[in-house]
């Protein structure tokens, strides 16, 4: 976490140095002058070394409509829905892979392109990879000592 110590009245100082940078950053021309914009994209990044780049709040509404496009209702859900949501679709992904193998084209294959259903089929998938493997080292290390075989 950065911590800045501003002289009293900083704080105005601060914000107007801000304010400048991202006006010269968004207003320049890109094309004529890409050297300029190079220099004053250090400028602001000298001057706002504790700031943090945030996406415009349409992009930000935009990318997670995008990657939420699958669940309708996903983000107005509490934790705990959301929790269970992610849940069914990760235990579920074996048929889900199967009856996107056997009808890739229909509805419900459509569905499992989307971004965030794909993202929890794959890390299922991985999950699940990572038990089996772990599984396997704990069995085979003893060599089914303890088994019986």
């Amino acid at each position: 976490m950065c911590t800045v110590l501003l002289p009293p009245g900083g704080y105005l100082i601060a914000v107007n140095k801000y304010i400048i940078s991202y006006h010269i950053i968004s207003n320049f021309p890109s094309e004529p002058f890409r050297g300029l914009i190079v220099d004053t994209n250090r400028l602001s990044v000298y001057h706002m070394d504790c700031l943090q780049f945030v996406a415009h709040p349409n992009v930000q509404q935009l990318l997670a409509s995008i990657w939420y496009e699958g669940l309708p209702g996903f983000r107005r859900k509490n934790m705990v829905l959301q929790a269970l949501e992610i849940v069914r679709i990760g235990i579920g992904f074996p048929v889900f892979s199967a009856m996107y193998i056997v009808a890739p084209h229909s509805k419900f294959g459509q569905t499992l392109r989307k971004p965030f259903i794909k993202f929890i089929c794959h890390s299922a998938s991985y999950f699940t990879f990572l038990c089996e493997y772990r599984l396997y080292i704990l069995l085979y290390s003893k060599g089914f000592d303890g088994l019986g075989m």
